[in-house]
């Protein structure tokens, strides 16, 4: 994932499958309550958080000026404009996958005391070029 955005969220929602987020880059992920009024939590490089299926809650970003080659070199092999995009937070997030049956967040439904909770999968893809 790639955040170019300073104070956005992603709100309300949660991850059937459970969710492990890695940091990749400076800046803040900050897991926010649902009224946005208690900080849960937050990740950042070297200190990744695991997210409960049980969980419903808000992403809000925090970008920090940084430099770094290797992050501006792939921002341009994206084909991303890194003078609109300085400083962007990147993330990676398991069981965040549209193509399998681990899917996306809900954003739907509320989380209840019934529901089945499953165990996190760490999938790793090599990509070849």
């Amino acid at each position: 994932m790639i955040n170019c955005e300073n104070d956005t969220f992603v709100s309300h929602h949660f991850h059937p499958w459970n969710a492990l987020y890695l940091p990749l880059s400076k800046g803040n992920l900050y897991f926010v309550s649902e009224d946005y009024k208690q900080t849960l939590g937050k990740a950042i490089v070297g200190y990744p958080r695991w997210v409960s299926a049980t969980l419903r809650y808000n992403e809000k970003f925090a970008i920090e000026k940084y430099k770094n080659a290797k992050i501006t070199k792939l921002m341009n092999e994206l084909g991303i404009d890194t003078e609109k995009c300085e400083n962007p937070l990147l993330f990676a997030v398991t069981n965040f996958d549209v193509n399998s049956s681990i899917g996306v967040p809900n954003f739907v439904d509320n989380v209840t005391d019934t529901m089945e909770i499953t165990p996190t999968r760490l999938v790793s893809i090599v990509v070849a070029h």
